[in-house]
């Protein structure tokens, strides 16, 4: 099939459509399937049958046939479109050379070009089918889950899927099919309220401060013991803290001493050292995190409940004491 042999009638292929030539001259003139109609040059044209093609419903009719019998015959072969069109449908009409096309573009049975077209062996056909048919069962999965998605009605499956969706609404990524699929903007607040929407997460659920990338987590550290050391003793006055009742980690109160103030602070530097794995930690997250759900704290909580004051029936700290002047003016400090 070459291409001297287009002609008035000829049935090409322009891109991937169809087309019939109109007239031949410095420039082909060829009509497509809607009328349009184009002047275009030789090698922008592949031919595909001489003609005469007589219209479109003809050629797009489509017929008959089965290629299994042909790409049988033709493994180790090589053939045109004009030999696959008569193997497969029986006949080389303009119909059966554009289905025989199809047939090369669907890329299962047959591989090559107008001129040199291949079978394709058993091993790739049944991984390209195999393949295939696995796009179309996720599809079909995928379909199913937005539906359930947008009922509210999740499978416990669905949690694994929802996890790109998360990712959005924690700052960590900014694309989710999920979310595209569903025309939502891929945003953190849209991923946030499909996922309330959905139930997958519960309306408490708080999504900040992972947004703002805050550790989440309280240091698991081995705690060292407290050292021995010299202290002076003031368990003999009594100390006031000003946190409230349910209060966990107080780590501050004072004492009165006739006219002598004491300000008691909770001693963490007995077990956190200078660049010990506590200090990084402690540095690493710079305070306790109050969240309404829940507090993180920047020390391991075994060392609250070791140097909190009050928490231990004897507790390390820092004291600093001191009078007041007549005027307020801060005498007589001493630290211990």
């Amino acid at each position: 099939m070459s291409e001297n042999k287009i002609q008035t009638g000829s049935l090409v292929l322009y891109k991937i459509r169809p087309a019939i030539v109109e007239s031949v001259g410095e420039k082909y003139e060829i009509r497509f399937e809607d009328g349009r109609v184009k002047r275009v040059r030789q090698k922008d044209i592949r031919l595909l049958h001489p003609g005469p093609a007589r219209g479109f419903d003809e050629v797009l009719e489509g017929p008959e046939g089965d290629p299994r019998e042909a790409w049988e015959l033709l493994q180790g072969e090589s053939v045109s479109l004009a030999e696959l069109a008569e193997l497969v449908y029986g006949d080389y009409t303009p119909a059966a050379a554009w289905a025989a096309w199809q047939l090369l573009q669907e890329d299962l049975w047959f591989e090559g070009s107008v001129n040199a077209i291949r079978a394709r062996d058993a091993e790739t056909v049944a991984r390209i089918r195999e393949e295939r048919e696995r796009k179309v069962r996720e599809a079909e999965e995928q379909a199913a889950f937005l539906e359930r998605l947008q009922r509210g009605e999740l499978a416990e499956e669905d949690r694994q899927r929802l996890q790109e969706v998360e990712r959005v609404a924690l700052g960590r990524s900014n694309r989710s099919r999920i979310l595209a699929s569903l025309d939502l903007a891929e945003t953190p607040e849209a991923a946030h309220a499909l996922l309330l929407r959905s139930g997958h997460w519960p309306e408490e659920h708080n999504p900040w401060p992972e947004r703002q990338g805050a550790l989440l987590e309280s240091p698991d550290l081995p705690l060292p013991s407290l050292p021995e050391e010299e202290r002076r003793d003031l368990t003999h006055l009594e100390a006031w803290a000003i946190d409230d009742e349910g209060n966990t980690d107080p780590d501050d109160a004072i004492s009165l001493e006739g006219d002598r103030i004491w300000v008691h602070v909770a001693d963490v530097a007995a077990l956190v050292r200078p660049d010990s794995h506590l200090d990084l930690a402690a540095r690493e997250r710079s305070a306790n995190l109050y969240l309404p759900e829940r507090t993180v704290s920047m020390l391991p909580p075994a060392l609250t409940d070791e140097l909190g004051l009050g928490l231990q029936e004897i507790s390390p700290a820092l004291s600093f004491g001191f009078r007041l002047g007549a005027e307020g003016t801060v005498e007589e400090v001493e630290i211990t």
